[in-house]
């Protein structure tokens, strides 16, 4: 499967992904921006707003209706972070136009809905309609609110602002809730014209239709915005740096501490080296078979659960356990153990091969799943590269267990952070 792309405007480019295979299409707008602290929250609450509701579709029942009228199709707005980027995507799937009744041009029609989404939402000269503002800000801060509740996430995102602090990876993907009280819908709307003004637009379809269809409505459609646009570049900038404390904890009321290693490549990963740095960081802690799940959790039995893996993006290597807090120093004395023994060459050929049919099943079917490719191809356009699942996988089949070495020896700690129940026994 070959990804296409075709140029629209300045900043603008449309990516088509054809594979015969699936009964349906599936299209994405996808505003790329840099993460920012001043409009990290307004944009996060743009990705409620417009999946909520249109000019044309005032009311949730009346979306509802339409994506009935399109057979059935699926739509979705969310922001997420990607790197030193943030992005907001709005999606819509739905049937191929030949499993259609009327044999009508749904993938046509599904485009210039995902259109009326983003071009024309509920407002005026005022701005955004109040109401729907204040509803929207409600549910962000409850969102924000109730990421404590997921503790684990909660010490990774803890563990990434220390190593990244001061640069746009540790701003938080929903932004801060003491931010959302400044915000009007006067302000919000100049907002999302800014955001249309200055995101680098991705259009990613993708499915089994004529897809290259889709090129003049989309054409036609986002001319409209073309005027006064100023896409900023994506830049990725940010590098993990150790902190001027390398341990840390912080205390929570909660059942079950958290522990979180965060370590760095020295000297950083490049490209050439991805396929090792996928196997490598699979059989550390990334399957069901890997060093840490073996040996950590199941022979020591002192976790409930461990976990690596590495972010490309930010080159951030991360190790996270929860456990009883009285086991942390032997998880650490641990995990360093399997790391060390890693970096020295011990493990078996039978390890490399069972890590990379493990990762080349994932890859092979990967292409099953249009809510799979979509997410895979946006990140390597961010990434400022195309690669295909298929070309990932023969990285990974090149693989050798020298260059696995070389990835484990670039490994340097940077920090180890702790979260912990506020009557840890260490206390008592």
């Amino acid at each position: 499967m070959e990804l296409k792309t075709v140029p629209l405007y300045a900043g603008i480019d449309l990516h088509t992904l054809h594979d015969s295979r699936h009964v349906s299409n599936r299209l994405s707008i996808n505003l790329c921006v840099p993460l920012q602290a001043d409009t990290v929250t307004p944009y996060a609450l743009l990705g409620e707003i417009l999946g909520r509701s249109s000019q044309k579709y005032p009311t949730f029942a009346a979306l509802n209706r339409r994506l009935y009228d399109l057979y059935g199709s699926f739509y979705d707005c969310r922001v997420s972070s990607l790197g030193d980027c943030q992005v907001l995507t709005l999606m819509v799937q739905g049937i191929d136009d030949r499993f259609c009744l009327e044999k009508e041009p749904l993938l046509t029609q599904l485009a210039d809905f995902l259109c009326d989404m983003l071009l024309c939402p509920c407002a005026d000269q005022n701005g955004f309609d109040a109401q729907l503002v204040e509803v929207e800000k409600k549910n962000q801060r409850d969102e924000i609110a109730a990421q404590l509740n997921n503790k684990r996430a909660w010490a990774l995102q803890r563990a990434r602002e220390q190593v990244f602090c001061g640069q746009p990876a540790a701003i938080p993907r929903l932004g801060w809730a003491e931010t959302l009280d400044a915000i009007t819908p006067a302000s919000l709307y100049g907002s999302y014209r800014r955001l249309l003004r200055e995101a680098s637009i991705h259009i990613i379809v993708s499915g089994s239709g004529a897809l290259s269809q889709v090129e003049e409505p989309l054409r036609r459609r986002l001319s409209a915005i073309t005027a006064d646009r100023r896409p900023l570049s994506i830049c990725h900038h940010s590098v993990p740096t150790a902190p001027e404390k390398t341990e840390q904890l912080e205390e929570m009321q909660m059942n079950q501490t958290k522990l979180v290693f965060c370590l760095a490549p020295c000297p950083p990963f490049t490209a050439q080296q991805y396929g090792a740095v996928r196997v490598a960081m699979a059989l550390l802690g990334s399957t069901p078979f890997s060093r840490l799940f073996v040996n950590v959790r199941e022979k020591e039995s002192l976790c409930y659960y461990c976990d690596g893996r590495y972010n490309r993006l930010n080159g951030l290597t991360t190790i996270d356990l929860g456990l009883d807090y009285k086991d942390c120093a032997r998880a650490e004395k641990a995990v360093m153990e399997q790391i060390q023994a890693l970096q020295a060459g011990d493990f078996s050929d039978s390890e490399i091969e069972d890590t990379k049919k493990y990762l080349l099943g994932g890859f092979a079917s990967m292409g099953d799943s249009l809510g799979e490719l979509d997410p895979w191809y946006l990140a390597q356009i961010i990434e400022g590269r195309c690669q295909s699942p298929e070309q990932a996988a023969d990285q990974v089949r090149r693989a050798t267990r020298e260059e696995m070495v070389t990835v484990y020896r670039s490994l340097k700690p940077i920090l180890r952070y702790t979260l912990a129940e506020e009557q840890h026994p260490e206390k008592e």
